[in-house]
């Protein structure tokens, strides 16, 4: 098998050679040829050539990936949501990388509509533009009007544009297997993964098909909110590399001049923009992935319009009961319950100190309030942040930053609208509701009954198991696979495991007994009722709800 990886990786490399070439002469051009020199160091901080200690690092990391192309500009976007894998100074020059470039021309577009829809031109619409409305690295659009009259915005992918993405994301898989292997100090970043995981991403935000799926998921969620508009995908005008949606006329909020001078209220907009933001992250937990100024518009009424579906993140309802906790922890200044929901949030809560972390968010959060949660900066914090995250090594999920960045474009975007503009006042009234609404003992008990069927397998199920292991141990068969460096916080991780297997066991041993007592009327009886059985069950609730609201 590893022959065989071997050959196909040999058979790649001499096919794609002339790629190589171009990328390496582009790498050592910038100063970056010491990325293959055996000893280089990338982020160590003693190293002479690390992009740390260059003043222009960053702006040479930005110059160089622009060079490179699109696939390698996709990838210094995606780099640049990943602030808990790289510093500060790399995330602020990433930011700035754009992907414009001048257009292809009409006929190859028109060709491209043509063999894609299968039908020609003057068929498929009753008018289609001159020119391009706008164009990117990956496809140009074009205004058009359909046989019935409908206006579209028809988004055409580059001709000829994939064979070379698949050949520069072979080459950027292969240069992640080098990084990898060639500096010890990128593990916590882990390249090859890195490189999957935009592979994966990449190659689903050039099917349009994936897009128009998006954009009707994204439109669910709103279905009966009229003050959002998204475009409808238009059916049997769609294909892998073709994407005809519904016009919409509307003022962009790059233009807030042209906003201003509408008559709109700004200040409504603004509001609205944090309610459906709320909406999405708090309440649905489907979000859009780049709500940058260029993909929102505004329309009378207000009406705020999403445009560019490529990218949606969704967060699982784990995720976002995690977000209110940690939201309304910050509101109430109980830094211990934000630490350990920020812990609960990332990929490696085990690795976490709760302590250090306490004591870091305590002086980010004092940093940004000045004595009222009213003043919060969001997109400095939000920014501060993702640098803990760094610096702590918390290995979040990658929607979860693309959600930290929305809410920064949400607060930047108000307060453009309105000069005195505040998130978190906007955002006080539904996380306090929330935060009343967590401690509703009514809730809890609907949870409790929800997990009571996980409950019921366990106990069905733990004489088997634990017969196994007694079995084991005394055979002298019983192995413990430790993979955790840190013995003590195994060790506390073993006893914290043990004590609350020990809590299940009693509280399980309580109901049942309490059940029992009651079903047999076992004497003394209390209004037709085990008085034994009672007690018993109001102490197994009671030590039920410890059990659950525990933190340890």
């Amino acid at each position: 098998m590893n022959g065989i990886r071997t050959i196909r990786k040999f058979s790649r490399s001499y096919r794609h050679a002339g790629r190589y070439r171009e990328i390496l002469s582009i790498l050592v051009k910038h100063g970056f040829g010491y990325l293959f020199e055996k000893r280089g160091r990338i982020f160590s901080r003693d190293a002479k050539t690390s992009l740390l200690n260059d003043d222009h690092g960053g702006s040479r990391l930005v110059r160089t990936l622009t060079e490179l192309g699109p696939t390698f500009i996709k990838f210094g976007q995606m780099l640049s949501c990943r602030p808990d894998l790289l510093p500060e100074e790399l995330i602020r020059a990433l930011v700035k990388l754009q992907t414009d470039v001048p257009p292809f021309p009409r006929e190859e577009a028109v060709q491209m509509l043509e063999r894609e829809l299968g039908r020609p031109l003057d068929e498929l619409f009753a008018g289609f533009a001159e020119s391009p409305s706008g164009s990117a690295s990956v496809a140009q659009g074009y205004r058009a009007v359909l046989k019935d009259g409908r206006e579209v915005f028809v988004k055409i992918q580059r001709p000829g544009i994939l064979p070379r993405i698949m050949v520069d994301l072979d080459i950027l898989g292969v240069l992640a297997e080098h990084l990898e292997k060639s500096f010890p100090e990128l593990e916590e970043i882990r390249p090859v993964k890195l490189a999957e995981d935009f592979r994966d991403a990449f190659l689903r935000e050039l099917n349009f098909l994936n897009e128009a799926a998006n954009m009707r998921a994204f439109a669910q969620q709103f279905h009966d909110d009229d003050d959002v508009v998204i475009p409808e995908p238009i059916a049997g005008y769609c294909t892998r590399h073709i994407l005809t949606m519904s016009y919409i006329d509307a003022l962009p909020f790059t233009d807030m001049a042209a906003i201003r001078a509408s008559g709109i209220d700004c200040g409504k907009i603004a509001e609205l923009g944090v309610r459906l933001l709320q909406k999405q992250i708090f309440d649905e937990g489907i979000f859009h992935g780049d709500p940058h100024p260029g993909n929102m518009f505004v329309l009378p009424g207000p009406k705020i319009a999403y445009v560019d579906f490529g990218v949606i993140g969704r967060l699982t309802s784990r995720e976002r009961a995690l977000l209110r906790k940690i939201a309304g922890a910050m509101f109430f200044n109980d830094m211990r319950e934000m630490a350990y929901n920020v812990a609960a949030l990332s990929e490696n809560p085990e690795e976490v100190n709760i302590d250090a972390l306490e004591r870091e968010l305590a002086t980010l959060v004092t940093s940004h309030l000045h004595g009222s949660v009213n003043d919060l900066n969001v997109v400095q914090f939000v920014f501060d942040l993702n640098q803990l995250c760094y610096r702590r090594k918390l290995r979040m999920a990658p929607h979860l930053f693309r959600m930290f960045r929305a809410m920064g474009y949400a607060d930047a975007m108000g307060r453009a609208l309105v000069p005195d503009f505040n998130i978190m006042a906007l955002l006080r009234p539904y996380i306090l509701k929330q935060s009343l609404a967590e401690m509703n003992p009514i809730r809890r008990w609907k949870e409790l009954l929800q997990g009571a069927g996980e409950w019921t397998e366990l106990m069905r199920h733990a004489p088997h198991l634990s017969r196994q292991i007694l079995e084991r141990l005394k055979d002298g068969r019983l192995t413990i696979r430790e993979e955790q460096p840190d013995v003590r916080k195994l060790a506390e991780s073993v006893r914290r495991g043990a004590q609350r297997l020990a809590d299940a066991l009693l509280i399980a041993a309580l109901l049942v007994a309490a059940t029992l007592f009651i079903i047999f009327k076992i004497a003394p009886l209390l209004c037709g009722i085990s008085g034994i059985g009672a007690v018993a069950m109001t102490a197994a609730v009671l030590m039920l709800a410890a059990y659950f609201f525990r933190k340890d």
